[in-house]
């Protein structure tokens, strides 16, 4: 699960000296802020793909056949990619607003077993 980068609207990364309204504890924090529905009617759709028709492959001599060969994800020939989705901004009345969003990733790597 994620979060849509255009729902972000800050982010605060602290690396040291974690301030103390995060607890107790020693590491890293990461303090994303979303953003607020705005009072006009906007939105998004976004949709982007790749497929291994669409790619020239440059493989060494000696791993070709293993590459075409392949039973893992790491060196495969075959691959098809989609991710899409949209964001809605959509104000009800004067004082109240919807922000919503929605994406999916979707890969299809076929393995040979």
């Amino acid at each position: 699960m994620s979060l849509d980068t255009s729902l972000i609207d800050e982010v605060k990364v602290f690396r040291y000296n974690i301030p103390v309204s995060y607890g107790n504890f020693t590491g890293g924090v990461v303090d994303s802020t979303t953003r607020n529905p705005e009072s006009v009617f906007w939105g998004e759709l976004n949709y982007r793909t790749t497929r291994d028709e669409w790619t020239d492959f440059h493989i060494d001599r000696e791993l070709r056949e293993g590459f075409e060969n392949s039973n893992g994800q790491t060196y495969q020939p075959e691959f098809e990619k989609h991710d899409g989705g949209f964001i809605v901004n959509l104000p009800l009345n004067n004082r109240l607003s919807l922000l919503t969003a929605y994406q999916i990733n979707y890969s299809e790597i076929p393995l040979q077993h």
